[in-house]
């Protein structure tokens, strides 16, 4: 990277950039609630007992951790703290 392209470089890009992550995320939303609605419902009937159950609470597992936001400092983070940066 050069000072000539940190001159030149359209910050602007980021923005789309984001906007095109966030309609990502959104989509990767809507196909876990769908994963999750048809573990819960069948054929239109609620599907019932112990192997339901095992099920229902895996997929709504899954749609908790596969859509929690990303950390925005080391105290969000699920993993073990690292040394901090400064």
């Amino acid at each position: 990277m050069s000072l000539t392209w940190l001159r030149n470089v359209n910050p602007q890009i980021l923005e789309q950039y984001a906007t095109e992550w966030e309609q990502i995320g959104s989509g990767l939303e809507g196909v876990y609630q769908k994963y999750v609605d048809a573990v819960t419902k069948t054929n239109d009937q609620y599907w019932e007992g112990k192997a339901a159950t095992a099920a229902q609470d895996r997929a709504n597992g899954d749609l908790k951790t596969g859509c929690r936001p990303w950390p925005t400092s080391s105290t969000d983070s699920p993993a073990k703290p690292g040394p901090e940066r400064r």
